[in-house]
């Protein structure tokens, strides 16, 4: 299980601990809901709609750093976002008890969602097909090494100790910049050079003009090079209701916590299962991408989606610590299988000259789920019980799961007809 990270590039572990701080720091969007609600008395519509404006800013955020990063390198931009969330995260600590902290919490995940598609092609960029998942793995691992304490940490600052909630956030962000700053080359792949390594394959594929197609690929916008991809597209669109469903773990789970242990108690259980989230990522990430990794990036995200209709699902009856903490490690589960399969399936498709526009797309996925899902079940919730909307997103989770499992088939299809074809030539 060890084994597997060894020997991958040196900017991969330098990036990994990099966001493994970063995400040591991200105190805000776990107990935001608990802040609007109890800090400024927003019902759970109203929390849904700043949901809602957070996430339409990650989608912007992602978008656009994704066509920044392609045109003007990766790491400037990377460090301008990561400048950005400091001073938004600094300004906030000083507002966090008024309504000015609404728009400003909106800005700072415009900043953070900047980060996301361009550390993601910066991966892509450093792998190859041979190494890719480890790579990836790598990075949500270290992404949750930080996670199971950030929370953790948050829920002790909560109740008395709100700004520096922001503050820490803030100093995070600012030690990964300066590591950054000062460890990492900017990797924009050198297309002249990738050009003559496929070129030398060109005799064995005759039937494509490696060169022209890049030279073509290059002028296409991100939306004329998705359609190209009808799988890929639905891919996105089954990552973005996963995402859906899987953002109640921020909006209802710690609503309901709260109405069954009490806001103080409420608010430290809440970061305790957070910290476990990240406990069984740190732990079970090794050995899922290990079962894994043999197996096709689509039919492990069916299986995901498996994961979270068991592990929302019985939310909807269970009022035990305990088996919350048990139900967190099956949904957790799902998270690691389509965290580490999405960005290395996202890659396969990517040319090279749109990797982090393409790599935006799982960022863009994510925002649009996070953009309605507390949306819609802030209004679901006006008229129903908090367990129904558990069952509701159980088996949205099921039929996702059902889609993805046809894509696979789909793809394996495509790919014995190409080989068949190429057999035959």
């Amino acid at each position: 299980m060890i084994q597997q990270y060894k020997g991958l590039p040196r900017p991969i572990y330098l990036l990994s601990l990099a966001r493994m701080i970063t995400a040591m720091g991200m105190f805000i969007y776990p107990f935001l809901s608990l802040l609007l609600n109890t800090r400024l008395g927003y019902n759970e519509f109203q929390i849904g709609q700043v949901m809602l404006y957070i996430a339409v800013a990650n989608i912007i955020g992602t978008l656009l750093a994704g066509k920044l990063a392609d045109r003007f390198g990766r790491k400037k931009i990377y460090l301008y976002a990561l400048i950005g969330c400091v001073a938004s995260l600094f300004f906030g600590g000083f507002v966090c008890e008024k309504f000015l902290i609404v728009p400003v919490v909106v800005l700072v995940y415009f900043f953070v969602s900047m980060t996301m598609p361009v550390l993601a092609a910066m991966i892509t960029d450093l792998s190859d097909e041979n190494n890719r998942r480890e790579c990836f793995s790598l990075l949500y691992l270290s992404t949750n090494i930080g996670f199971s304490m950030g929370p953790l940490i948050a829920g002790m600052l909560f109740y008395n100790y709100t700004s520096w909630i922001f503050w820490g956030q803030g100093i995070s962000c600012m030690v990964t910049a300066l590591i950054v700053f000062f460890t990492i080359n900017d990797t924009m792949p050198d297309s002249s050079l990738n050009i003559t390594k496929e070129e030398n394959l060109e005799d064995n594929r005759k039937d494509i003009d490696l060169k022209d197609r890049k030279r073509e690929d290059a002028e296409k916008s991100l939306f004329l090079l998705l359609l190209e991809r009808p799988v890929l597209l639905c891919f996105i669109f089954c990552l973005a209701v996963l995402t859906f469903c899987y953002i109640e773990v921020d909006f209802i789970l710690p609503l309901q916590v709260k109405d069954i242990f009490g806001i103080e108690a409420g608010a430290k259980y809440f970061g305790i299962m957070s910290a476990c989230n990240g406990f069984v990522v740190v732990i079970a990430s090794p050995i899922l991408v290990l079962m894994t990794k043999k197996k096709e990036p689509l039919f492990n995200m069916f299986i995901a989606a498996l994961l979270y209709a068991v592990g929302f699902g019985f939310y909807a009856i269970t009022r035990s610590l305990l088996l919350y903490m048990v139900f967190v490690a099956i949904w957790t589960s799902g998270e690691i299988l389509i965290s580490t399969c999405s960005g290395e399936y996202i890659a396969s498709h990517s040319p090279e000259s749109h990797r982090a526009r393409f790599q935006s797309l799982y960022e863009f996925a994510r925002g649009v789920g996070k953009a309605f899902g507390p949306l819609v079940f802030g209004l679901f919730l006006l008229k129903h019980s908090m367990a129904a909307a558990w069952i509701l997103i159980a088996w949205i989770c099921v039929l996702t799961g059902i889609v993805l499992f046809i894509l696979f088939r789909i793809e394996q299809t495509m790919k014995h007809n190409y080989n068949n074809i190429k057999d035959i030539a």
